[in-house]
């Protein structure tokens, strides 16, 4: 769990990425192929990246979200 320079928090799950923004939940699923996905949907770790969004260990960045 981390929460984001703006206030959302984030949930690692083994469904994918939650996002929470006091209302409802965001969830993020890999898709095979695709990079702008989490890299697997078994989310262990968060890293809290100061400039955006927490980012997976794995490779995933989440672009405009």
């Amino acid at each position: 769990m981390a929460r984001d320079a703006d206030g959302f928090m984030w949930f690692g799950t083994q469904n994918g990425l939650s996002r929470f923004d006091g209302y409802r939940f965001v969830n993020f699923r890999n898709l095979v192929g695709d990079a702008t996905t989490p890299g697997s949907n078994w989310i262990r770790v968060l890293h809290v990246d100061p400039k955006g969004p927490p980012v997976d260990r794995q490779r995933w960045r989440p672009g405009a979200l």
